[in-house]
């Protein structure tokens, strides 16, 4: 999992063959309005399941930090319960 708030966080990601989460935090809300069709998507929500064509592996996004973790160790199976 590769977590970032840029696109070229993103690109590294997929290129490394990683799943990504882009964070809203930091220069994540810039990131998302300048990705055709993320910018729509729900503020309010910890995590949201998204794809975008030009970057492969990319899964969605997360609040902040503490959010993109959380939905990698406990929905993708990261830790059991």
């Amino acid at each position: 999992v590769f977590i970032g708030d840029t696109i070229t966080d993103l690109q590294a990601g997929c290129t490394a063959g990683c799943r990504t989460i882009l964070v809203r935090t930091g220069e994540g809300e810039r990131t998302i309005a300048s990705l055709a069709g993320l910018a729509a998507l729900d503020h309010g929500t910890p995590f949201h399941a998204a794809s975008h064509g030009t970057l492969p592996g990319f899964s969605g996004i997360a609040r902040d930090l503490g959010a993109a973790v959380a939905h990698a160790l406990l929905d993708w199976g990261g830790l059991r319960r």
